[in-house]
Order: structure tokens, then sequence, then C-alpha cells
């Protein structure tokens, strides 16, 4: 159990040694990329003021909740591009290119590896930091009027959707082992992650749908309508807990049906 654990700490810590050697060395992408996304937070944040300014709420939201809404969407979108859709594109080339071949034979715990092979601590700090900070410094905080346990409830539901989206983009992922190529499947995560709308803003069908078959409101409306206290925190972390576990053995099912077809067709 131990020597499992100490093992995928190694792993963790090359991949984000090996990561961070590759982020440092372009100094004016790392420029333009900062720069790219701070005028990505400053237009959206004044097309949200544009609208507020014809409007007092959406979907209930009032203009200081729907910033608190874009924060937190912001954090999930940056975790997410650090982590999880690098490192299962470069899963998706070494199937496609024969590279898996060599990776097989590494005594190593290779779902573990293939799953966190790009985690850009950097690129977190580099791109997301000043957007964040920006829209951060907008949110009038007292005014949310926040309480403690929906917070908390909230931050571990956040988790669990990093947790949830690696799983979905993975599933979408694999049908390179059967196809030969999987870009065009695995990109759907960008268009059915993209739902700039609070939890509140869904009718009762398509929330139900989004919550339990394709979760992907967990990635920044459950979390904030938790935290705002709109949805209750309790009934709300126990469903996140069974989606996450649902995908979590989804998505090792998926794995060994995928290795099982790859040493077939690779033999």
């Amino acid at each position: 159990m131990l020597s499992a654990f100490s093992d995928r700490l190694n792993v963790l810590r090359i991949n984000v040694v090996n990561t961070f050697r590759y982020d440092t060395a372009y100094f004016w992408t790392n420029i333009f990329s900062v720069l790219s996304a701070v005028t990505y937070a400053l237009t959206y944040l004044l097309f949200i003021g544009v609208i507020y300014g014809k409007v007092q709420t959406v979907a209930g939201y009032n203009h200081n909740e729907i910033l608190f809404f874009i924060f937190a969407g912001t954090v999930t979108f940056f975790v997410l591009y650090t982590w999880c859709y690098d490192s299962l594109d470069q899963l998706r080339l070494d199937v496609n290119r024969g590279n898996l071949d060599l990776l097989l034979t590494k005594p190593m715990p290779l779902l573990f590896y293939v799953s966190t092979r790009s985690i850009s601590l950097l690129g977190l700090a580099k791109e997301s930091g000043l957007p964040m900070f920006i829209i951060a410094l907008t949110i009038n905080w007292p005014a949310l009027h926040l309480s403690f346990w929906p917070v908390l409830a909230g931050v571990i539901i956040f988790l669990l959707s990093i947790i949830i989206f690696h799983c979905i983009q993975f599933l979408l992922t694999i049908p390179v082992f059967w196809l030969g190529e999987s870009a065009e499947i695995s990109s759907l995560i960008y268009g059915i992650s993209d739902f700039d709308l609070p939890y509140e803003g869904f009718p009762r069908l398509l929330k139900f749908s989004l919550t339990y078959f394709l979760p992907v409101l967990f990635a920044a409306a459950i979390p904030t309508s938790v935290v705002l206290g709109k949805t209750n925190a309790s009934v709300m972390l126990v469903i996140a807990l069974f989606v996450t576990i649902v995908l979590m053995l989804l998505r090792l099912w998926g794995w060994k049906m995928a290795l099982k077809n790859y040493t077939s067709a690779s033999s």
C-alpha cells in the first residue's frame, strides 16, 4: 500500500518537474499567454457589466453573484486546462503513433502516469493568476453572505468536479484505442463544458440530465450554487460523491478494455 502510494508520488513529482522545464523553455510564449488570458478576462467582465446595465438579475443571480460564478468558472477552467486536457491529449497521440508500446514495458502505474503526465503548475500560476486576481477584485465579498458549511461543501464539490471532468475527458479520449484517432471526439469536452449559465437557469429536465447523465454542471454551476446557499449543500455533496465514484469505475473499466484491445491489435 505504502509502496504503491510512494510510486505514484514519485511519478507525480517527475511529471510536474518535466512539465515545468518545458514551460520555462519559451519566455515570450509565457508573456503572450498571460496577456491573452488578461485580455479575455477584462473583455468578459466588460460584457457582463453591459448586460447588468440593462437587467437586475440573471437566473436569480445579481451582478455580484454572477461575478463570483465567473470567478469559480475561471478557476475550474484553468485547473482542468493545466492538468487534464494536455495529459490526455498526449495519451491520444501515444496510441495514435504507437508510442504506448514503450510505456507498457515500464514498471510503473501506467494509468496514473498517463493521467498526470502534464501538470503545469507554472501554467496555472501565470495564466490564471492575474485573471483570477482581477475578477476577485471586482467582487464585493461581504455582500455574498457566505456561511461555513456551504463554502466547505462547495470546495469539496469543486475538487470532485475536477475528477468528474477528468473521467469524462478520459472516456472521450479512449476511443482512439479502437478507432486509431479520437481528437474530434475528445474535443467535445470543450463544447459540453462551456455553459456560462448558473445552475438555477436550466430547465428542470435539462438540469437533471446535466447533473446525473452528463454531469457537466459540476464544473462551476453547482459549486457556485452550493457556496451561495442556493442549493442544499449536504444533498448535492452526496450526489457529487455518487457521480464521482460511478465515473471513476467507468474510467477504470474503460482503461482495462482499451488496453485489452490495444494489446490484441499490436500483437
